[in-house]
């Protein structure tokens, strides 16, 4: 109605203004269907509206997309396919997802006919968009024709780098051109062990119980750091398509070979009793800070520089899923905490500051530390502070940036 909602069947409708209103009806399974009502003083009236079900679930749930659709999708689309080729939509529901916010994609969830409903229904509303990108590229020329030169530029014939078997980059799987950058150097059946490791590798099983024993599984460990220029995550071998991704581009080929040949994830749990454990005994992190930590400037995918490689990992995370965000803010002043508005944050997500604390246990750290978070809670400030173990899962400790 226009005066908002008012309640639910049966209405009294004794408290609305007097005059021309519109009706809005709606239960799940049934079409929305609107009516035109005229309230005047004094007079009661039945007002009677008829659901109907749809056509057919699809063409209902069309109509919802279609009037979500949006020009900036189409220049995405273009986008995503410059960049992913045939696996666009890596790329694309991303940026839908980013785009329109979880929250956003829920409430359109609730128009629709979806098998699934509540928190995880969103997942279908951007399966739903997908299936109109594609539709639409079905019926462009423009994009059938550059969808085809995607597909030819990954159509020929590579020596895989772990196996030395052939294999064709267009053959690959979604997740391991992403983990890959986009240049795909080894074969499915390799990266599915390096990526999607379900069971211990067969062809190392017998190695793995005579000659990696604890020592031996701490140096791998602090390899694969090495290697990746990163903090191994628990799930490194689950996955975890950013950890490979982000690692420099001349270490990754050899980063998948060392994977290849590693005792899984759950391993060493199993050996350590936790991963945040390992990674401590294998040197990677020594007194709740990074090693090396000090001293360390990097770039981060999209070009930031950063002074830890903590806090690359963290840059990595937010560009890998598209979230706009600031190195290096400014604090807001305070005349005791920041006087002189030098202190600044390690992050900046719209008005959520971020801090990697890279060197607990060092005093004068310690004490910066104290300070920015007094002036956090005394300015009413949001602040996200990463800590290494947190390392272990940013998926937990950065989703609600994604909300």
């Amino acid at each position: 109605m226009n005066d908002g909602f008012i309640g639910k069947t049966p209405i009294v409708l004794n408290n609305i203004k007097p005059g021309k209103h519109t009706l809005t009806l709606s239960s799940s399974g049934y079409v929305t269907a609107e009516q035109e009502i005229e309230i005047i003083n004094g007079i009661k009236e039945e007002v009677a509206v008829r659901l109907s079900k749809p056509d057919s679930r699809e063409s209902f749930n069309r109509s919802v997309i279609s009037e979500l659709w949006k020009n900036e999708f189409i220049h995405q689309l273009e986008k995503s396919i410059d960049e992913y080729k045939i696996f666009w939509d890596i790329s694309f529901e991303r940026y839908i997802k980013t785009t329109l916010g979880i929250n956003m994609l829920r409430k359109i969830s609730t128009k629709m006919l979806l098998d699934k409903s509540g928190k995880w229904a969103y997942g279908e509303v951007v399966g739903e968009i997908k299936c109109e990108a594609i539709r639409y590229m079905s019926q462009n020329n423009y994009f059938l024709e550059k969808f085809e030169k995607a597909a030819v530029s990954l159509d020929h014939v590579l020596k895989c780098e772990i196996c030395q078997e052939q294999f064709r980059p267009l053959d690959t799987h979604p997740g391991f051109y992403e983990a890959s950058n986009g240049l795909v150097k080894c074969c499915r059946s390799c990266l599915s062990q390096c990526i999607w490791r379900m069971v211990p590798n067969i062809k190392y099983r017998e190695l793995y119980q005579t000659k990696y024993q604890r020592e031996n599984m701490l140096v791998d460990l602090f390899r694969l750091y090495e290697l990746a220029q990163s903090v191994p995550p628990i799930n490194f071998d689950q996955a975890s398509y950013l950890f490979f991704k982000s690692a420099p581009e001349k270490n990754r080929t050899d980063l998948f070979r060392h994977v290849y040949k590693m005792r899984s994830y759950k391993d060493y749990i199993e050996m350590f009793s936790s991963w945040f454990r390992a990674l401590v005994e294998s040197g990677i992190i020594a007194d709740g800070a990074i090693k090396m930590a000090r001293g360390i400037k990097c770039l981060a995918l999209d070009k930031h520089l950063c002074l830890s490689l903590l806090e690359k990992q963290v840059d990595d995370w937010l560009f890998f899923n598209k979230i706009e965000h600031s190195i290096e803010p400014k604090y807001p002043k305070h005349d005791i905490y920041n006087p002189n508005m030098l202190m600044r944050a390690d992050f900046l997500v719209k008005d959520v500051f971020i801090e990697v604390w890279g060197l607990k246990g060092i005093k004068p750290y310690e004490m910066k530390i104290e300070k920015k978070r007094k002036l956090v809670k005394e300015k009413l400030l949001k602040l996200i502070e990463i800590e290494p173990q947190d390392i272990e899962n940013l998926d937990d400790k950065l989703q609600q940036l994604l909300i």
